[in-house]
Formats: C-alpha cells, structure tokens, sequence
C-alpha cells in the first residue's frame, strides 16, 4: 500500500509570504490554517485564530483607524446591521464586521490619495 502525498494549492510557506499585518476584524495575528479551497483541494489560507476569519491581513495603522472610525466617529460600512448592546456576543462579531469594513474603506482611500498624488 502507498500512501499519496498532499497537494496544496497554497504551500504553508507560501500562505506566511501572503501575510500582510493583522486581522482586519479583531487585529489578532494571522497565520496559516490548513483548510479545503472551495473545490475540495487542500490548502492553506490566512487565518485569525481568535475569531477564525480567513483574510491575508492589513498594516496595524490601519486597523486601530478602522476601530476609532467605528467605536469614536460611528462610521458604519454595512448600515443594514443594527447595533447590538455593547458586552455581547452579537456586539463583538457586529464590531469586527464593522471594523472590517472600515479597514476596506481605508485601504480605498489611500489607494485613491496615492493616485491623486501621482497625477498632480
């Protein structure tokens, strides 16, 4: 009997190359998990073990300007999700989707300052 060796779509190595900073929901650390791609195949992705979302990460700067956008000036990327009493559980995942959604805005945003710069 042989035993088949692995395939990964994505080496671990590779995954650790992808990473680029923090979590952008909860600003935990990522790193690679071993998981199936969406056609079955093994794989690694980028992954936040606090609150086991997959992402490849963003600079820390701006994740906490993410968080001060959300919890300080009340920015709201997904409005259609209503705000759930601070201290629960709802209110934690309702801050780190929000948070997420920040941090996609600012990343825009510079994108955008970066261009501007560029044309001037």
């Amino acid at each position: 009997m042989t035993t088949e060796e692995k395939k990964y779509r994505i080496s671990k190595e590779h995954c650790k190359d992808m990473i680029s900073g923090v979590c952008n929901g909860c600003g935990g650390e990522l790193t690679p998990m071993e998981t199936i791609d969406n056609a079955g195949n093994p794989t690694y992705w980028a992954g936040c073990e606090n609150c086991q979302k997959f992402c490849n990460g963003v600079p820390v700067k701006v994740f906490k300007a993410a968080r001060i956008l959300v919890e300080k000036y009340y920015h709201t990327p997904y409005k259609h999700c209503t705000r759930p009493k601070e201290g629960t559980n709802e209110y934690q995942y309702w801050l780190e989707s929000q948070t997420s959604g920040a941090c996609h805005t600012i990343t825009k945003v510079t994108s955008a300052l970066n261009d501007a710069e560029q044309n001037v």
